[in-house]
């Protein structure tokens, strides 16, 4: 899923049509490392689309986890997503656990950066806005 490649795109700039898979690979991968590494986080701070389904992962899948029992999510919203929709069935690929279809209604297809972003901030405990400042740096510009 990742080696050899760029975050998101290819050297032409076409976007991988494995990306919702990626991003799926990634934060499960992400969470069971910290179960298996003991650790309890107080909170999460998931960064952008790429982490976008870790907060319903922790909120649903992982919710009797004693690692996560305690964790709050936070989620930073991004304007610098992708651009394509995610494959068709991407929704039965998130589907794990105790995760079912119902818990997705607030989601539209096709599943684009803006849905995903809508999934994380549903099952986020907080949410932080970003926008891009005039030094062309993302943050909380005054």
């Amino acid at each position: 899923y990742f080696q050899h490649r760029l975050m998101t795109t290819d050297e032409e700039g076409k976007e991988y049509e494995d990306n919702g898979e990626r991003a799926i690979f990634y934060a499960r991968g992400v969470l069971e490392t910290v179960k298996k590494l003991r650790w309890c986080p107080d909170i999460i701070h998931c960064h952008g689309w790429m982490s976008a389904i870790v907060p319903l992962f922790i909120k649903k899948a992982y919710y009797d986890e004693p690692s996560f029992r305690d964790s709050k999510v936070i989620f930073s919203v991004y304007g610098n997503g992708f651009q394509s929709n995610l494959v068709p069935n991407f929704k039965d690929q998130i589907l794990f656990r105790d995760i079912t279809s119902d818990d997705l209604n607030m989601i539209a297809d096709p599943v684009n950066h803006d849905e995903l972003c809508k999934l994380a901030i549903t099952y986020s405990d907080g949410v932080i806005q970003t926008v891009k400042c005039k030094s062309g740096y993302y943050g909380l510009c005054t």
